[in-house]
């Protein structure tokens, strides 16, 4: 009878680990449609929502799945250190037993920042080359000029140019000095 133990703890690792994994998996499908919603329910982590172009849009995914993902790991870390330091409390002086080079367990503690990293860099590229796609034919071209303290934009647009000023202090002016009533109190 205790010849069969040792299989039997094996085979409830086994089981206990591809439990864990389908787990994971349902997750990760359930909660990859949640995006948006997560980030509306948090107030997009700090990106602003309003976006005026399909870039923007997937710039703001990207960064909610950048946050949740760091969330994911901060939670699952912090949850480990506590779960060490419940689990191998002192119990006595006699001191544990000491153990070196388990192989899987460097692997994994290796392997996983590294996937962690790709994923991230593989959505990141994929975003960037979305936003930095220049067309052919643009609708409207244009030109920023920065100066001290001020952007001035220049839209062209079928021949004919529009100009506007906008300053740091968030107001707008076509042309001439600032008058003190529009300056910030």
């Amino acid at each position: 009878m205790g010849a069969n133990r040792p299989d039997r703890s094996r085979s409830r690792a086994v089981a206990r680990a591809l439990g864990l994994g389908a787990v994971g998996a349902a997750l990760v499908a359930l909660l990859s449609g949640c995006m948006r919603a997560v980030g509306d329910a948090f107030d997009g982590f700090g990106w602003p929502k309003v976006g005026i172009s399909e870039q923007s849009a997937q710039m703001y995914d990207l960064w909610v799945g950048a946050v949740v993902t760091a969330l994911v790991v901060g939670a699952l870390v912090w949850g480990l250190i506590f779960w060490c330091i419940i689990r191998y409390r002192k119990r006595g002086e006699e001191l544990p037993v000491q153990t070196r080079f388990n192989l899987p367990m460097e692997v994994l503690y290796t392997l996983s920042p590294f996937l962690v990293i790709a994923v991230l860099f593989y959505y990141t590229v994929s975003v960037q080359t979305d936003t930095e796609y220049l067309s052919p034919d643009p609708d409207v071209t244009v030109e920023v000029e920065a100066f001290k303290w001020n952007w001035q934009f220049s839209y062209q647009r079928d021949g004919a140019t529009e100009l506007a000023l906008q300053t740091t202090t968030g107001i707008e002016q076509s042309a001439g000095p600032i008058e003190d009533d529009m300056l910030p109190q």
